[in-house]
């Protein structure tokens, strides 16, 4: 005799929320997947195929800079990054990092590989680099699709942004408009909750539901 099994509902999933609904969105579904109800989503913010780092024109020193393959470390952010010489040396020199949204990050030492949300490394030219010399590095925006929430994703989907309220057959095409829950006040059954396989431990599945309370999901 087959064994049936029983889907999700999506009241076994959606504790709670407004009469009015506008916590849902239709988006779309990135292909190479076939996600359940429950799963618990991230969303391709960057291209990981579009990066480009550019020295300015009017630099005194000649170094370049050298992307790293991988590009991208865990929440880079789609725009350009500002990288400006902050201090002088002798084939050296100190240069800030700022994030498109405007964030400092950790300063980056020419000659040494910067890891970090970018990957990279600075090389010393035949001029070294003075006080005020800048390099940009332009990151480019993904799709916006939806896919799984991935652990260690460098294309934007490792940061959860909602809960997949359908079944969904992505694997060999793009599927549009599907139904998503990405904001609140809204409540969810925590059991229904489906997560990717990158997800190994409870801490990790935690922090993800975290990150949905902060949207106003709250997983009971």
């Amino acid at each position: 005799m087959d064994t049936l099994t029983e889907r999700e509902r999506l009241d076994d999933i959606v504790l709670a929320e407004p009469d009015n609904y506008l916590g849902r969105t239709a988006g779309g579904i990135a292909p190479g997947a076939a996600p359940g109800a429950g799963t618990v989503m991230g969303r391709v913010t960057i291209d990981t195929s579009n990066i480009v780092a550019t020295r300015d024109a009017g630099n005194t020193g000649d170094g370049v800079l050298t992307l790293a393959d991988p590009a991208f470390g865990t929440g880079v952010e789609p725009g350009t990054y500002v990288l400006s010489c902050i201090g002088e040396a002798p084939n050296g020199g100190v240069f800030s990092v700022e994030t498109p949204s405007g964030v400092t990050l950790a300063t980056a030492n020419v000659g040494v590989a910067y890891d970090g949300v970018l990957r990279f490394t600075i090389a010393n030219g035949a001029t070294d680099f003075a006080v005020g010399d800048q390099i940009t590095v332009t990151v480019g925006a993904g799709s916006g699709r939806f896919k799984a929430c991935t652990i260690g994703a460098t294309d934007g989907s490792a940061d959860p942004v909602g809960v997949l309220l359908q079944d969904v057959d992505a694997e060999t095409a793009e599927v549009a408009d599907a139904l998503i829950l990405t904001g609140g006040p809204a409540q969810v059954n925590r059991a229904a909750l489906v997560f990717d396989a990158s997800f190994a431990t409870e801490a990790q599945e935690s922090a993800a539901i975290a990150a949905l309370g902060k949207l106003g999901i709250r997983a009971l």
